[in-house]
């Protein structure tokens, strides 16, 4: 059955997504947000050692601002952020600091987000996306 997850709970107001008139409503922020990722395809610095990284959602807590969260790994780097104008996901790979997936969208609050490195030829991997979710239920 695999490790199971952490229980979430509301965490500091991210004011670009959540409140009166945003996209995610008016309930409260999560603290942690779930990453699925989708259709990648290994880049010309693959590791094969992230690829279970790749394949299974990750939990990601926020850290330095409340529309910013994060997590590090053996494997990976984990970053994603929405602000005011647009959304950014970036990760990045550990000993080869060769990114999996990188990009800002001018979009903000999307919850699907595709990957901006579309050829192998200096990343660990391109194509795909990162889908985020969170259950509101947890964070009553």
């Amino acid at each position: 059955m695999g490790t199971p997850l952490p229980p979430n709970e509301p965490g500091l107001p991210c004011g670009h997504c959540w409140g009166v008139d945003k996209t995610f409503g008016d309930g409260p922020t999560p603290k942690v947000i779930t990453l699925k990722f989708t259709g990648w395809k290994p880049g010309n610095y693959w590791v094969p050692a992230a690829e279970p990284f790749l394949l299974s959602p990750q939990l990601l807590q926020q850290t330095t601002s409340p529309c910013y969260y994060q997590l590090f790994t053996a494997g990976a780097n984990f970053y994603f952020g929405w602000s005011g104008s647009n959304t950014y996901c970036e990760i990045t790979g550990i000993g080869t600091g060769r990114d999996f997936f990188y990009n800002i969208i001018d979009s903000v609050c999307p919850r699907i987000v595709p990957n901006g490195i579309i050829a192998p030829t200096y990343y660990a991997a391109y194509d795909g996306q990162v889908e985020v979710s969170w259950n509101p239920e947890d964070l009553k």
